[in-house]
């Protein structure tokens, strides 16, 4: 009976630990947002950090980003994947593109190179030479090494390869919608829960914004400057509004600077409850030398605020008080509940990464 019991407990615990645990077994592979629109992501393993795929250029960009210098001949040692759906060019129609055919030896006008009666695809897949007799030589510990992470061709023209995690074969990324097709291909599906337990990492732009402020942002999101919907906030004029779009509809950002003849101070800036079914949290902090305020509305249940909706989402209002008459006021709008931790995180940083010019 006692074995029993610790087998339930020991289940009860594994039931909370596992999802932490399946994760950080994960580096190097391509999670797609089951809940979502298959979104895909690749978390970097290096980092541990999950960076958004986003168009074909993105994903491109990012891959070569994280490459590795490797050698031909080490580069030989590891199998070759293929995925028809990144073949591109076929004159054969092998199912080898012409272009990964160049960098494998074989014949692109010739389904079968070693004219031994099985077609090149079917060799590579099962380990054989496509270029003569006999099995390919790879070294499977160097492959389960490397799993996960992406390989540049030092000793060619830096052409990349995605060495997937689950049966340690290389993928030529190729041209950036070849190497989209093979993250597609690849992605393992996700919940939207398990998704943002794993933090995601920016690499950052900058603008400046009349001679008052320098904002750092994600450089994968889209801004614009926007008109104001009211001319006051607070009984302070709107001077100058931008909008910051994530790149993954997790969240909208607005930030305005603010002005007026009345001397105001940050407690002025309070806000009241947005409904009785959100919770309020406040803390107090300084952007550079200069008083500021942090505030964040979460939403317990689904809600519709003017024209948004917020899947259990959150409302973070940040005010910094540059003078008695001028202020910054920012404003994030997280869309869904699970978001908002790492969204959370990306207002800091603009925060701690925000420049007062005067």
């Amino acid at each position: 009976m006692r074995k029993l019991k610790n087998f339930y407990i020991i289940l009860v615990i594994s039931a909370f630990l596992f999802p932490s645990i399946a994760l950080a077994s994960h580096a190097g592979k391509i999670f797609l947002q089951v809940e979502s629109n298959g979104e895909a992501w690749y978390i970097n393993p290096s980092d541990n950090h999950r960076y958004y795929l986003g168009r074909p250029d993105d994903a491109f960009n990012i891959m070569r980003e994280f490459g590795l210098g490797i050698t031909n001949a080490n580069l030989d040692k590891i199998p070759v994947g293929i995925i028809t759906a990144a073949r591109g060019e076929d004159a054969d129609r092998d199912g080898i593109s012409d272009e990964l055919e160049e960098l494998l030896g074989t014949d692109p006008n010739n389904p079968d190179s070693d004219d031994d009666d099985y077609a090149d695809s079917t060799e590579l897949e099962n380990g054989y030479d496509p270029n003569g007799p006999g099995q390919l030589s790879y070294d499977i510990n160097s492959a389960n090494r490397l799993k996960g992470k992406i390989l540049l061709q030092i000793e060619r023209y830096g052409e990349a390869w995605y060495i997937n995690p689950a049966d340690a074969k290389r993928y030529y990324l190729g041209r950036p919608a070849d190497a989209f097709a093979v993250m597609r291909e690849l992605g393992i599906g996700i919940s939207n829960d398990n998704l943002a337990q794993i933090p995601r990492k920016f690499t950052y732009n900058n603008i400046s914004v009349e001679s008052t402020y320098k904002l750092s942002y994600p450089d994968v999101w889209d801004y614009e400057v926007t008109e104001p919907e009211d001319t006051k906030y607070n009984g302070l004029e709107i001077n100058h509004e931008i909008t910051l779009y994530s790149d993954n509809n997790e969240a909208e950002l607005i930030v305005e600077i603010l002005q007026t003849s009345k001397n105001k101070t940050l407690g002025n800036f309070e806000i009241d409850s947005l409904s009785k079914t959100t919770k309020h949290q406040a803390k107090d902090r300084y952007v550079g030398i200069k008083p500021a305020t942090v505030q964040k509305f979460t939403y317990n249940i689904d809600t519709e605020v003017g024209d948004v909706n917020y899947n259990k989402g959150a409302r973070i209002y940040a005010d910094i008080m540059l003078n008695t008459n001028k202020f910054i006021h920012l404003e994030m709008k997280v869309f869904n509940e699970a978001d908002i931790d790492s969204m959370e995180g990306v207002l800091d940083e603009i925060l701690n990464r925000l420049v007062l010019i005067n």
